[in-house]
């Protein structure tokens, strides 16, 4: 937890007790029990199938559980009105596509809606604006959403879900269309929603980015949690080697000391003491000297 961070409530904004959940019959989550407080970001990770989406979507109310239950609010999910509940929390989710050529002021505009008796015109101009900016999109305002390209589409995405200032974030792989700037100033982004009484809850593949950005990670592997804490307790090479089925090094930042991730690699794998490489390299460094010279 940074240390602008407010401590997290005592009341869970969001949590699933014993969780379970099926895809076409086959169960793809199974006893997950969670709790997300106010006022810290809980990043999702494991490998591919580990069941991270399917459990945000469960939490978000958008698939149903097949076993145990969810609570927003410290109210049982099934017993929030569609309203009241798109008013508390916000979802981004992994596809963000519109057919029709709305601008992406327009877009954005449209995650008002719950609040449509509630604020001014005026007012929702304001949060519309402030959400481009937060998301670093307001140059985008006029653009018509399906001229953008996979990045741009997920910056309105993130605006769009600043904008309808819920206090529950709920995000599935927000950074995976982002170039690394746009990767910082999103998680950073996330982080201010949070330091603003938000919780977070973000379906991340990038392990160096959880680990920069969440107060806690949740390791999924085949439907079942496997761990949760802080990343420094979470992000352990024995840990994520076993988990991910690949040998994995954790290094410290050598700004932050947060851990980063990296694949164990041999020489020979990254071209280190490959004689054909080292010769490549000397003809490319030739190449240049002489253009420079021309």
């Amino acid at each position: 937890m940074t240390a602008s961070t407010p401590a997290r409530s005592a009341h869970a904004l969001v949590e699933a007790r014993g969780v379970a959940a099926k895809q076409r019959s086959h169960l793809v989550l199974e006893a997950v029990d969670l709790e997300v407080h106010a006022g810290e970001v809980v990043a999702l990770v494991g490998p591919n199938g580990a069941g991270k989406s399917t459990l945000l979507h469960v939490l978000a109310g958008d698939l149903p559980a097949t076993a145990g239950e969810v609570l927003v609010d410290g109210a049982p999910l099934r017993r929030w009105r569609r309203g009241d509940l798109a008013r508390c929390r916000a979802v981004l989710p992994q596809q963000f596509d519109l057919a029709f050529p709305f601008t992406v002021a327009e877009v954005v505009r449209m995650a008002r809606a719950p609040w449509a008796a509630h604020t001014t015109p005026a007012e929702d101009e304001a949060i519309v604006a402030e959400a481009l900016r937060e998301a670093d999109a307001a140059d985008l305002a006029s653009r018509e959403f399906t001229s953008l390209s996979g990045g741009e589409r997920a910056r309105v995405a993130f605006a769009r879900l600043v904008a309808q200032r819920a206090r529950l974030l709920l995000l599935d792989e927000p950074t995976a269309a982002l170039d690394v700037h746009h990767q910082e100033l999103l998680m950073q982004g996330v982080r201010r929603q949070v330091e603003g009484g938000a919780a977070a809850v973000v379906v991340m593949h990038d392990l160096g980015l959880a680990a920069a950005y969440a107060d806690r990670v949740a390791l999924l592997a085949r439907g079942a949690l496997v761990v949760v804490g802080p990343p420094s307790s979470v992000l352990r090479d024995t840990i994520l080697t076993s988990v991910y089925q690949h040998e994995l090094d954790v290094l410290p930042h050598p700004r932050t000391g947060t851990p980063v991730v990296v694949a164990a690699r041999s020489p020979a794998a990254s071209g280190q003491g490959d004689d054909r490489t080292e010769e490549l390299r000397e003809r490319l460094l030739v190449g240049s000297a002489k253009g420079e010279s021309e």
